[in-house]
């Protein structure tokens, strides 16, 4: 399977499109994703950053995010990888590794040297 992982911070172009994508994953209201990528894209801070695996038609097939906070008390943790999804047509081809492996290096590149997960 052909794909490429971006940021969206450096591809701006797809943030609409993402932002229908990963309200329809989670169920989560689409202005929670088009505040957060808002700030992805207009605050010259290093969270937060979100990243998608596009497919060789330009599809989304995956995506992540990294935030400050994922809904948790400990706020002294950060940043939380967040909405990780992969298409069900994209799974078996080690495409959510993928995704976390950029991340991770994109939050080290950011100066983080640790990832959080929430214990929900």
């Amino acid at each position: 399977m052909k794909y490429r992982i971006l940021s969206i911070r450096d591809n701006p172009e797809y943030s609409e499109r993402a932002i229908d994508w990963f309200a329809s994953k989670w169920g989560i209201d689409r202005l929670e994703y088009e505040k957060s990528f808002n700030d992805c894209l207009t605050k010259n801070e290093s969270l937060p950053q979100w990243y998608l695996a596009i497919g060789e038609n330009d599809e989304i097939i995956g995506g992540c995010g990294l935030i400050e906070n994922d809904f948790v008390d400990r706020t002294d943790l950060f940043p939380y990888l967040c909405a990780l999804y992969v298409e069900e047509k994209a799974r078996s081809h080690a495409l959510g590794s993928k995704l976390l492996e950029y991340a991770r290096t994109d939050a080290g590149r950011l100066g983080f040297d640790k990832l959080y997960l929430p214990d929900v």
